[in-house]
C-alpha cells in the first residue's frame, strides 16, 4: 500500500471519514474525498476486471439507453445547431452503449478506448465502431483533434485524475466539450457511513473507488485542469437492477425506488435554482478553457 497527497490542491493534511477495510480521507483545504493509502497504481489497474456476464453487451444497451439518449439531448443543447462533422472520443467506453446511439447521429465521427479485450472486441463487431485499446497518452493524439470527449464511470477510477484531464484538454478543440457521468459522493460517501441498515437488510446501493467526487470538488478539479462554463446535472438512472443493489428486495423495488429518487432529486435541483445536484450519478459538462 502506498499514501498520496490531494490530487487537486496537492495537501498532505487530511481528516479521516472511513476507517474499515478501506480508508477514505477528505482534504483539509479543498474537501477532495480519497483513498489514502492505496494499492500501487500498476496493481489497481491490473485489477480492475471487465464484465463476465453472459450478453453484457446487449444487458447494458438495454441498462443505459434512456439515460445516454438523455446526455445526447443535453450535448445538442450545448453544440451550435448548425455543427457539423463531429469528431467525439468515449474514453473507457466499456460495451459501447453510448456509442451505439452516437454512431447514428448524423455528421458524427465516433470513436472508443476501453482495455477490455472482451468489452472492445464487441463494440467493434457489433456496431462498427473503431476502439484504441491504449491509454489516450500512448494514442499520439494531435493537439485539439477532437469536439467532445466523453467519460462515463471513468474519472473515479483514474489514479491522477488531474494529468488525465490536462490530457484531455489538450485534444480538445477551443471551444469543444468535456461530457462526463460519474458517481455523486454526497449520494454515495454517506451511505457508505451509515451502511449497517442497509447492509442487514442485504441492500448495496453505495459504490466506492479511487476517488469519490461531488459537485464541487468535480468543479475545483475541472476548473485546475483548464476547463470553464462548467454544468452539473442529476443523471438519469439506468434501467432495472443490472448490478443487483437490490438485494432480496429484487428489481421491481429497485425500479420504483430509482424513479422515486430522480423526481425527488429533480425537484431539489429546481427549487434550488439549479444548485443542488443530490442524485447518485451526476452529469458534468464543462468547455475547454481557450
Amino acid at each position: 500500500m502506498e499514501y498520496t497527497k490531494c490530487n487537486i490542491c496537492d495537501s498532505g493534511e487530511s481528516v479521516v471519514l472511513i476507517d474499515g477495510d478501506y480508508k477514505y480521507v477528505r482534504c483539509k483545504q479543498c474537501g477532495l474525498v480519497y483513498k489514502n493509502p492505496r494499492v500501487p497504481e500498476e496493481e489497481w489497474i491490473s485489477s480492475l476486471k471487465e464484465s463476465a456476464r453472459e450478453n453484457a453487451g446487449e444487458i447494458f444497451l438495454e441498462a443505459e439507453k434512456e439515460l445516454f439518449a438523455d446526455i445526447i439531448s443535453k450535448i445538442d443543447k450545448k453544440r451550435a445547431p448548425a455543427a457539423v462533422n463531429i469528431k467525439l472520443l468515449d474514453i473507457g467506453c466499456g460495451y459501447g452503449a453510448f456509442l451505439a446511439l452516437a454512431r447514428l447521429r448524423k455528421g458524427w465521427d465516433v470513436a472508443g478506448t476501453e482495455m477490455g479485450i472482451q468489452a472492445a472486441n464487441f463494440v467493434r463487431n457489433v456496431y462498427g465502431v473503431n476502439v484504441y485499446q491504449k491509454n489516450i497518452q500512448d494514442m499520439n493524439i494531435r493537439d485539439k483533434e477532437y469536439d467532445i470527449v466523453t467519460l462515463f464511470g471513468v474519472l473515479d477510477f483514474f489514479y491522477d485524475p488531474v494529468n488525465e484531464l490536462v490530457e484531455i484538454k489538450r485534444i480538445i478543440k477551443a471551444d469543444g466539450l468535456l461530457v462526463m457521468r460519474l458517481n455523486n459522493g454526497l449520494w454515495h460517501l454517506n451511505l457508505t457511513r451509515f451502511a449497517w441498515p442497509l447492509v442487514f437488510l442485504k441492500l448495496f446501493p453505495a459504490v466506492l473507488h479511487l476517488y469519490v467526487f461531488t459537485p464541487k470538488s468535480v468543479k475545483k478539479m475541472l476548473e485546475k485542469a483548464g476547463f470553464e462554463s462548467i454544468e452539473i446535472y442529476n443523471s438519469k438512472f439506468t434501467k432495472g437492477d443490472i448490478y443487483g443493489t437490490g438485494g432480496p428486495l429484487g428489481r421491481p423495488f429497485v425500479s420504483t425506488a430509482k424513479e422515486l429518487m430522480y423526481l425527488l432529486s429533480q425537484f431539489i435541483y429546481y427549487i434550488s435554482l439549479k444548485n443542488i445536484v443530490i442524485a447518485p450519478t451526476m452529469v458534468v459538462i464543462a468547455r475547454r478553457r481557450v
